[in-house]
């Protein structure tokens, strides 16, 4: 199973070509984690039409694809790692640790994404594009 960082869920709306072609060329299964959806929701203005229609694509986006839920443990794990990076010098930003947290913990261990500080990450494979 392949994790779908944040930047690609933002990519997809955008109908981002590279992404659709290195999607479209994988064997495996994707899947979101909900830390994704608590991120693109502090940018949904909800008195901007566009971001609600925005939204709507987000919300199918979740319905159609496993969907990691966060949980206490998952949560503590998350801060653990952001502490582990912080203190190797390899900052990652809380949500980002949140994220990759939740897909090692679900046992996957690859990630498309833009963002190259996941590869920092132990047991995280970024497919870029």
């Amino acid at each position: 199973m392949i994790g779908l960082d944040t930047c690609a869920l933002i990519d997809l709306l955008r109908g981002e070509e590279r992404l659709v072609f290195l999607m479209n060329g994988l064997n495996e299964e994707f899947c979101l984690c909900q830390a994704s959806y608590l991120e693109l929701s502090f940018g949904i203005n909800p008195n901007i039409k566009f971001h609600l229609e925005e939204e709507s694509f987000y919300d199918d986006l979740f319905k159609m694809f496993k969907v990691v839920e966060m949980n206490n443990e998952l949560l503590k794990k998350s801060s653990r790692l952001f502490w582990k990076m912080k203190s190797l010098g390899m900052e990652v930003g809380k949500m980002d640790s949140v994220i990759a947290a939740s897909f090692i913990s679900a046992g996957v261990n690859k990630i498309i994404t833009k963002d190259r500080h996941f590869e920092k990450i132990k047991g995280l494979k970024v497919l870029s594009y």
